[in-house]
Order: structure tokens, then C-alpha cells, then sequence
């Protein structure tokens, strides 16, 4: 809105301190890291501008009420700006994942609602404060400071020195993924390249003095350093995007006739060389970096296009729900990879998650506002040389190379920050400013103010405490995590996951996890008590709170997203599981997994979890007729099916459905299957145990041999498999070799001493008593 002239002492203050609150965020963003959370990166950099901006806004507010004076500008960029904000709202508003929409999670805060309007609020406080040649220096200089800062830390991140060994997590750097920390390297890089062309006595972009030899020596350094991370990372389109960007300078100059220094044109000029020799020249040393994967552009266009299908062409699935869409619409030829049971968050660019998760509308004005942006500025640059054209032209040039990288890669929060603050600069070389006739009248204005200033401290207030209270709630999800990993007490595990879950009450995940725990730990709950010979009422009340609650928690993770499919996911995991206590569950149970491969049809885990229910069903309704039980195993025996259809490695289902034949009575094609489990995963214990004892149920020719050597691979794999040990000492008993079963039994013992059935046994083998028969399993 304006730029001020005469200003009442409180109104520059005020304006003052909006300015200082965005040169701190454009110092502090690209390196702040907050190491409490999961993703160190995203969620603490959202909580930073969310909170910078909201107080710059608000300091920029008050200026205003004290200067009792508005103005606007009046250009068509900020009513496409104000209709895309407008476009994401309905877009989040309809969206099947609201908390990831509207706020974001899972490193997808960059695409939701409050980033964006963060986003805008950036631009706008950018065109205000930074108003002055000296304020511009000032931003300059602090943004070259952090983008040195950053840049030094990734190089020896990338170099293998345990730089952020603090966080505990392995990242390289302090923007994000690799590729979005060689973008902004390489953006900064260019931008500051321009600033050492262009600088000169009458147009200073640097300070004057010593101030500007350091500020051009770290110029260079930071070109050296962006080279080498090039080097390091050695991906041909950062290279091919280097030298477009040092062409555009180097166009600039000439095509404009522009006086500038011959040995200011020498950093381009060799950085140009470099990028285009190993361009085509392999890198003269070899250094291991992390590959960042992600989708193709043929699948990415193809889950684009299938999500606007199912979605709707306006507005998508909602901002920040790319996971979902890619697990709805995937190739089912993705499954036969590494990356199968893997979730992208992101598609192959930015424009190509956009277009799904945002629809056609949103997206058009989106491109149609960096359309006229990009028109307006060059028209802006190619006007007759003056002020505003030539201080425009390093901003231009590095802005035009991040603009097309949204075609090219996923965006994070720091990269969108550093676009749309190189926005504000370059619209300022072309708004024009007015007085709206509303405002014309002095008491208006301050009623204006006033009812501005007073909402705006309601939503800062509302805004800081969110922002605090949900990094705290990641904060306890994290240590959770932790602890969990560690293998800590269930019970421990459940405190962290209460407590992340009350003071986030809108993310699904905490929920869906604190259910599982919930359900676990009343599962450790019922093995205890089964071990007493008498329960009290209290702890049967326990029991059954805690299976209410972890009811109560899974229902909430599906409420809150039901877009999700892990959700859907463990809603039938422990439904199934509550069979053994209410036979009523069976019908949430499958009604949950039929949600599941709605929303995940490609997915082989939710056939498979699918078929396990039915199984689960036949295994502990005893009342079910033999026809009910039939059908049952068919549908079971149909989900395997389609999960080995979709990958045809996947052991888990082929042992579920070896387990299916077992229970139709087909134990050849009950063998036959558990023998591709092997093949498929010759890791797999349960695998050889539940081979052997198919062999010692049917009993052919050559049956004992084979099951014998199934129970001994077992017990190499887990030298501590008790029912291994059991059961191959009942291999021994009918080939008559009481010895060798006798010594089973007492390793048996050895493992689980005391126990009374292995004690039985072991004094019947001591009297020379054998049995042909299969004995009771362990428990």
C-alpha cells in the first residue's frame, strides 16, 4: 500500500521495526534449523515467517494508524494475487486432508493456505519497507551473509563432515533436500553476480568503503562455493541453468551498451567456461551425494491428470495432498521397484503438484500472475536506462532463473521465500501508487486503521500461540519416535503420543499412531493378566479403557483425513485385531479395508492387509456355517491374489495365502507357496518354521527329511526360536533318534525355563516314550 513522506515520530518507529523484522527473516531463514521436530527443516522455517511476517505486518499496521495515511497501488498483480489466494482457499476448503491443507505437515508446509498468504504478506511488506537504496543494501548484505553461511555448512555437509551431526537426523544442508539447496545456491549465486556487475558509484548496490570489498569478496566466495557444490552434486540442469543465468547477465550489458568494467565481467565470463566444460566433462574428482528421487514427468503428468479426473478440474484434492494422489494413481510397474512402499510428497516440479492438488483454475492464475510479472519488469528493464530499470536488473535475472525452476523442481519454503521477495524488489519498478477515494476522508482513515490494527493483533496473537503450541506438539511426536526406536516401554510411548496429540488436535498422524500404541500396549495389558490366576474388576476396566481409546484415536485419525489411506489402513489392523474380544468388529474390520484399496488400489499392502482380515474372521468366528467360511477364504484367497499381482515378490502375500490353502485343505498348494516365500525372501523365519511343520502334516516320501531341514534353517536364522527347536525335535522322534530330540527339548528349556509342557515331554523322551504324533504348539 505505501510508501511514506512526512511520518509522526511513533508511525517511524513503527515502520522501522517492520523493516528490521524482515531483514532478520532474510538472514535468519536459510539457516534456521530447530532440531526438536522430525523434519528440522520445514516446519521450524514455516513457524519463523509465520511469526516474522505476522509481526512485521502488524508493526507496518501501526505505522499507519499513526501516520493516518493509505495508499494503494494500483495494478492488476495484486488482484491476481488476491483471487490465487482466494482459489487456495476453496481449494483447501474442499479439500479431504483440511490440516494438511490449510496449515501443511509432512514436509508439504511450503504448498498450504498459511504459507501462501505468508507468501503474500512477504510481498507486500517488501514493496513497503524496503523503500530506500540504503534499506536495499542492508537486505542485500544480510542475504549474502546467510546465503555464505548456508552454503559453507552444505559443502562440508556434502564433504561427509558431521556438521549437523546435532539434529540427529542426516541432512545436508540448511535449505532442504540437495536439489533445493543447489537451486538456492545456485540463485543467490547469480543474483549476486549481478549485484558485482552492476554496482557502481551511482547506482551502489553494496555499501561504500571497505564494506563493499568485503561484501564483492564474499561474492566471489559464494560463487566458488556454489561451483563447487555443482561439482559435488554434478546434475546437468543446474549447470545448464548457471550458464542462462550468466548469459542473461552478459546480454544485458551488451544488448544495452551499458559501461561496465571489463574486469567486472571476468566472475561471469569464467564461470560460464566452467559450467559449460563440465557440462560435457566428467568432474575431476568422485564424491558419493545421496541421489534425490522423485516421480517422472510421464507419471507425474499421469497422476495430474487422473487426480484432476477423479478430483475435479477447479480445485484438485487440496493443497499438500500429493501423497495421496500419487498412492490413488500410480503405475502399478512402480511396485516392481525399490521404491514401491514409498509415498512421494512431491511430484517431479512444482507446476506438475501444483496442477493436481490445486486444479486448473488455481494454477492458471498462478502462472498468469508470474505471466504479467515477467512482462511488466521486462518492460520495465527495456525502457530507456534510469534508476528503477537498472537497479531491477539483477533481480530480474535471478528471479527469471527461480520462475523457471518451478518447472523444473519441487519448491520448499526457503526457496518460495527468496521468490517472492525477489517480487516485491522487482514490482517496485513498476506500481504505481493512488489514494483510494474511500480513503480520502481523514476520520475514515483512522477507522480504517484502527479496525486493521485491532484484527491483526488478534490474529498475531492467535497465530503465535498455534505456531508455538504445534512445533511443540512435533516436538513430542519426535521424541516418540525416538523412543521408540529405542525400544522403550509402550506405556512411555503412549505419554509422548498423548501429549503431541492433545496439543495438535488436527493431525491425523498423531492420532492414527497414538491408536496403534494404544491398542499395543492393551494387548501387553492382556498377556499379563492371562498370567494371573485371578483379575480384579479394576484392571479388566483398564483393559477396556484402553481399547476404547485407542478406538476412539483411530476413529479421529479417519475423521480428520479421511483421504488417507494408512489411516483406513491400521482402522482395519486393529478392528481385526479386537476379533479375539467382540466378533462385532468384523464388519468395521472390512468395511475399512474396503475403503483402504478405494483409496490405495495399487498398493499391495492394503490387498494385502485386506485378505488378513477375512482370514482373521474365519480363524476366530467358530459359529461361521462352512459355506460363510468358504466364501471367506475366497475373498481372502482373491485379495492375496491381486496383491501378488501387483507385485509378484511380495512374500508377505504369498505366505497369507499359503496360509489361505492350508485352511481350504490345499496342502500342496499350501507348500508349493510357502516354498516361493523362500525364494522370494530367504530371510524369512516364520517362513521355514511354518514350511516344516506343511511337510510333517502331509507326510510324503521324503516330507521328514525336508521338514527337518526347514526347522534347522529356522534355528540358524533365530538360534532363540523355540517352536524351531520343538518341532525338529519331533522330526527326530518319529526317525527314532531319541537323543538328538531329547537334546531339542532341553534347549527348549534352556530358552523357557520352567515351562511345564516342554518338562512333560522332555521326562516321556527319558523314558524312552516316542510319539509319531505332532505335539501342542508352544506358546
Amino acid at each position: 500500500m505505501h510508501i511514506l513522506s512526512s511520518v509522526s515520530p511513533w508511525a517511524k518507529r513503527f515502520h522501522s521495526m517492520s523493516f528490521w523484522i524482515i531483514i532478520a527473516l532474510f538472514f535468519l531463514l536459510p539457516i534456521f534449523l530447530l532440531p526438536w521436530s522430525l523434519d528440522v527443516h520445514e516446519i521450524s522455517k514455516q513457524t519463523l515467517l509465520v511469526i516474522g511476517v505476522c509481526l512485521a505486518m502488524l508493526c507496518y499496521i501501526s505505522s499507519q494508524f499513526f501516520q493516518k495515511e493509505w495508499k494503494v497501488y494500483g495494478s492488476i498483480i495484486f488482484l491476481l494475487f488476491s483471487l490465487f489466494l482466494v482459489c487456495v482457499f476453496c481449494s483447501a476448503w474442499f479439500s479431504n486432508a483440511p490440516y494438511l491443507s490449510w496449515v501443511g505437515s509432512s514436509k508439504q508446509e511450503s504448498l498450504s493456505f498459511l504459507s501462501f498468504v505468508a507468501y503474500g504478506l512477504l510481498f507486500f511488506l517488501v514493496i513497503e519497507v524496503i523503500n530506500t537504496q540504503t534499506r536495499k543494501q542492508i537486505l542485500i548484505f544480510s542475504l549474502l551473509l546467510s546465503s555464505v553461511i548456508s552454503g559453507l555448512l552444505g559443502c562440508f555437509a556434502l564433504l561427509g563432515l558431521p556438521i549437523f551431526s546435532f539434529f540427529g537426523a542426516q541432512i545436508y544442508s540448511t535449505i532442504g533436500s540437495i536439489n533445493n539447496f543447489c537451486l538456492f545456491s545456485l540463485v543467490t549465486s547469480l543474483l549476486f553476480i549481478g549485484f558485482f556487475i552492476f554496482h557502481t558509484q551511482e547506482f551502489p548496490f553494496f555499501f561504500s568503503g571497505w564494506r563493499s570489498v568485503l561484501e564483492k569478496g564474499l561474492c566471489v566466495l559464494l560463487s566458488v562455493q556454489t561451483v563447487f557444490i555443482l561439482l559435488l552434486v554434478d546434475y546437468k540442469v543446474f549447470w545448464i541453468l548457471f550458464i542462462i543465468g550468466c548469459f542473461l547477465f552478459l546480454g544485458s550489458v551488451f544488448l544495452k551498451a551499458q559501461r561496465i568494467a571489463f574486469w567486472k565481467l571476468c566472475l561471469p565470463i569464467i564461470i560460464t567456461f566452467i559450467s559449460l566444460l563440465f557440462l560435457f566433462v566428467p568432474r575431476p574428482f568422485s564424491r558419493e551425494i545421496p541421489v534425490e528421487v522423485t516421480p517422472g514427468n510421464l507419471l507425474s503428468w499421469h497422476i495430474a491428470t487422473q487426480t484432476l479426473q477423479t478430483e475435479g478440474y477447479w480445485f484438485g484434492s487440496g493443497p499438500g495432498t500429493y501423497s495421496f494422489d500419487f498412492a490413488k494413481h500410480h503405475s502399478a510397474d512402480l511396485n516392481q521397484t525399490i521404491f514401491w512402499n514409498t509415498r512421494f510428497a512431491d511430484s517431479y516440479s512444482f507446476f506438475l503438484t501444483m496442477i493436481p492438488t490445486m486444479g486448473i483454475v488455481t494454477t492458471s492464475i498462478f502462472v498468469l500472475f508470474f505471466l504479467i510479472f515477467f512482462f511488466f519488469s521486462l518492460k520495465t528493464i527495456l525502457q530507456k536506462s534510469n534508476e528503477k530499470n537498472y537497479y531491477s536488473q539483477p533481480f530480474f535475472c535471478a528471479w527469471l532463473i527461480l520462475v523457471v525452476s518451478l518447472f523444473l523442481f519441487s519448491m520448499n519454503i526457503t526457496l518460495f521465500f527468496l521468490l517472492f521477495g525477489l517480487s516485491g524488489i522487482l514490482a517496485q519498478s513498476f506500481l504505481k501508487e493512488k489514494v483510494p477515494r474511500i480513503l480520502e476522508k481523514k476520520k475514515i482513515r483512522i477507522l480504517f486503521s484502527g479496525l486493521l490494527l485491532f484484527a491483526f493483533s488478534i490474529v498475531l496473537v492467535f497465530g503465535v500461540f498455534f505456531s508455538i503450541q504445534r512445533f511443540v506438539a512435533e516436538a513430542a511426536y519426535a521424541k516418540a519416535v525416538q523412543i521408540d526406536r529405542q525400544q522403550a516401554s509402550t506405556s512411555d510411548l503412549v505419554s509422548w503420543l498423548e501429549t503431541a496429540a492433545h496439543l495438535n488436535r488436527f493431525h491425523d498422524g498423531y492420532y492414527r499412531n497414538l491408536a496403534t500404541a494404544l491398542y499395543t500396549l492393551s494387548v501387553e495389558k492382556v498377556d499379563e493378566l492371562e498370567q494371573k490366576e485371578s483379575i480384579s474388576d479394576s484392571e479388566k476396566s483398564y483393559v477396556q479403557a484402553l481399547i476404547a481409546a485407542s478406538i476412539n484415536a483411530i476413529v479421529r485419525a479417519t475423521d480428520l483425513s479421511p483421504s488417507n489411506g494408512l489411516n483406513w489402513i491400521e482402522r482395519q489392523k486393529i478392528y481385526r485385531g479386537l476379533l479375539a474380544f467382540h466378533l462385532q468388529t468384523a464388519n468395521v474390520a472390512v468395511s475399512s479395508g474396503l475403503q483402504a484399496i478405494t483409496l490405495e488400489p495399487i498398493n499391495p499392502v492394503a490387498w494385502t492387509e485386506f485378505g488378513k482380515t477375512y482370514l482373521a474372521i474365519v480363524t476366530q468366528d467358530v459359529s461361521l456355517s462352512s459355506d460363510n467360511q468358504q466364501e471367506y477364504l475366497k475373498q481372502a484367497e482373491s485379495a492375496f491374489g491381486t496383491s501378488i499381482d501387483l507385485k509378484s515378490d511380495y512374500s508377505v502375500a504369498h505366505y497369507q495365502l499359503a496360509l489361505t490353502y492350508e485352511l481350504q485343505g490345499r496342502l500342496n498348494d499350501a507348500i508349493q507357496k510357502m516354498e516361493q516365500v523362500i525364494i522370494y525372501n530367504p530371510s524369512d523365519v516364520g517362513a521355514f518354521f511354518q514350511l516344516g511343520v506343511y511337510y510333517l502334516k502331509r507326510l510324503e516320501e521324503g516330507d521328514l527329511d525336508r521338514a527337518g531341514e526347514a526347522f534347522a534353517d529356522a534355528i540358524t536364522l533365530l538360534p532363540s526360536y523355540t517352536n524351531a527347536h520343538w518341532y525338529l525335535a519331533s522330526v527326530y522322534e518319529q526317525k527314532q533318534l531319541e537323543e538328538y530330540a531329547i537334546m531339542e527339548v532341553q534347549k527348549v528349556l534352556e530358552l523357557d525355563p520352567g515351562n511345564q509342557l516342554a518338562e512333560a515331554r522332555l521326562r516321556r523322551l527319558q523314558l524312552g516314550q516316542l510319539e509319531q504324533t505332532l505335539p501342542e504348539a508352544l506358546e
